[in-house]
């Protein structure tokens, strides 16, 4: 058959848009699916994104509650000694040679307890009423049961507090010197930065037989002259038992939160 001008013109154009058709088919609908399918994805990553950046969120803040924390837990904890202060003889430096050295006192013997848990109690006085029943007969506006119930308040809130426990360790020491070189060494014991508490302290007048025994006085009875050698005073050389109690806890490392 043969084809004039105007029919091949008209299949040309027929062909035009077979070929635009099928090239849409084959080419440009899989991509708008495959831009469709990343804008689905894409939707779901910035929503993740926003769910991460909320999670970042609480997290700052909770670095910060634990930042505070610890800070507050450092703070409260100088109280006690670290336990590495026990385990070493930095202490015992102290007690033996460098506050006996300052105050011119000898430590004559010494025993050191095992280290053991303790458990740190609240001491207070609990609120009590004597007679509810005439609380109760008198309280004709409920105003004095509104004063009872805000002073026990206190003794509710201690009493149900959890009693903590640390570690103890107990010293005891025997010194010979001058009463007020052994009440000077406890002194320099009780100025330690640290709950390192004196617990227990005696003492007695101390005799090795070097000082001469001072003659009785005359005017005196017996009685009386024996009475007078027992007395001390801050010039009289005596033996001073002292128990000491150290408190320490361990060293609480900083949370790692960088």
């Amino acid at each position: 058959m043969k084809l004039n001008y105007r029919d091949k013109v008209i299949l040309a154009i027929v062909l035009a848009l077979a070929i635009m058709v099928a090239g849409f088919l084959s080419l440009i609908k899989p991509k708008r699916a495959a831009i469709k399918d990343n804008e689905e994805k894409l939707s779901d990553l910035e929503d993740k994104e926003a769910e991460i950046n909320q999670k970042i969120g609480l997290t700052d803040g909770l670095i910060k509650k634990i930042d505070t924390s610890y800070a507050n837990a450092d703070k409260e904890s100088k109280l006690f000694v670290e336990k590495s202060l026990v385990d070493t003889p930095v202490l015992l430096d102290k007690f033996m040679c460098d506050y006996a050295n300052k105050n011119k006192v000898q430590v004559v013997d010494l025993k050191v307890d095992d280290t053991a848990t303790a458990t740190l109690n609240y001491y207070f006085k609990p609120y009590s009423e004597v007679s509810t029943t005439l609380l109760q007969s008198s309280d004709i506006n409920d105003q004095l049961q509104a004063e009872y119930d805000k002073n026990n308040e206190s003794t509710a809130i201690i009493s149900g507090r959890t009693a903590e426990t640390v570690l103890s360790t107990r010293y005891g020491l025997t010194v010979v010197g001058k009463e007020a070189d052994v009440y000077a060494y406890l002194r320099n014991i009780k100025d330690i930065d640290g709950a390192v508490l004196v617990t227990a302290f005696s003492e007695e007048l101390y005799e090795d037989g070097s000082e001469e025994e001072k003659p009785d006085n005359p005017a005196l009875s017996d009685k009386e002259n024996e009475r007078l050698k027992k007395v001390v005073s801050k010039d009289s050389t005596v033996k001073g038992t002292i128990t000491i109690e150290v408190y320490s806890i361990y060293k609480m490392p900083k949370p790692i939160t960088d």
